[in-house]
């Protein structure tokens, strides 16, 4: 069986030919599909939200006041930093971790009637089946006075399974944080969680990139009937379960290969992992089964 052209695809999103000759960010052209979707089968906008929509809430709380208040997000994928980070799931941490917002940063408190120092944390209040990552490895880099796009290809160790806390919508702010610092806790081994307050997702495909920032390639491997598979353009190759496994690892097995004293910068891949210059998303939808060992 020859490889399926494209073409129909990328003109529904209204694409010319210089279009798709022209490098798009994948999380672009995730939004770009999902947009064409909703246009031309307006019946799947159900099916698309319960796959791949989740909801996140924003929690503020004023220092000064300690006024709360919150507000609900839709989100179709979540943007994970990379710099200074080793792992998803330490990544994850820190994107729904407490921040303080201060100096320029200050908000407009209604109750104190001025800016105030604030904490702000996100929380996901409604899990989607589909759950998609982008990684930030592309920034624009203004050191030299003029700005050029900088790609990140530090080592980002991916998990052949993630495990969150299961999502309760409406809990108010307080609740809501507890839930997020109790689960904190429990990663760190200070508390274990029950299995029923867990929602596991199984990695199924990961979306890789090669190549510099202004230019580059896209390739991807997917995992189909139990056995994983690179496809790349026309040519898809099976991936051994070596290989396979050694796709993945835990944030685990990264803590115990870098000495405490040591940067959290990783220069080569630990014992159970691989080097992914991912410039684009990995997606761990639930309802899979993990890779065999």
């Amino acid at each position: 069986m020859g490889a399926v052209t494209t073409l129909p695809l990328c003109r529904a999103f209204g694409w010319d030919k210089a279009s798709m000759f022209r490098q798009h960010d994948v999380q672009e052209f995730y939004h770009a599909l999902k947009g064409a979707l909703r246009k031309q089968r307006a019946t799947l906008a159900p099916q698309l939200d319960e796959i791949f929509f989740g909801e996140q809430r924003i929690l503020s709380r004023c220092a000064a006041c300690g006024k709360s208040s919150e507000r609900a997000e839709k989100f179709s994928d979540i943007s994970l930093v990379v710099e200074g980070f080793n792992h998803l799931e330490a990544s994850l941490e820190q994107f729904t971790g407490e921040e303080i917002l201060t100096g320029s940063n200050k908000v407009r408190c209604s109750k104190c009637a001025s800016k105030q120092e604030a904490t702000r944390q996100i929380c996901l209040s409604t899990l989607p089946k589909a759950l998609i990552f982008h990684l930030k490895r592309f920034r624009w880099d203004f050191s030299t006075g003029r700005g050029r796009r900088v790609k990140n290809e530090d080592f980002f160790g991916i998990p052949a399974t993630l495990s969150l806390p299961e999502p309760r919508p409406r809990l108010g702010a307080e609740k809501l944080g507890k839930i997020e610092n109790d689960f904190k806790k429990s990663a760190e081994g200070k508390t274990k969680p029950t299995t029923s307050s867990l929602v596991t997702y199984h990695a199924v495909s990961i979306l890789m990139h090669t190549g510099l920032a202004a230019t580059g390639h896209y390739y991807a491997f997917i995992r189909v009937k139990g056995k994983w598979y690179q496809f790349d353009d026309q040519r898809v190759t099976e991936i051994s379960r070596k290989d396979a496994s050694s796709m993945f690892c835990t944030l685990q097995d990264i803590k115990k290969a870098i000495p405490t004293s040591q940067s959290t910068a990783f220069p080569s891949p630990p014992p159970g992992g691989v080097p992914l210059p991912l410039g684009g998303v990995p997606l761990p939808p639930g309802g899979v089964p993990p890779p065999p060992g």
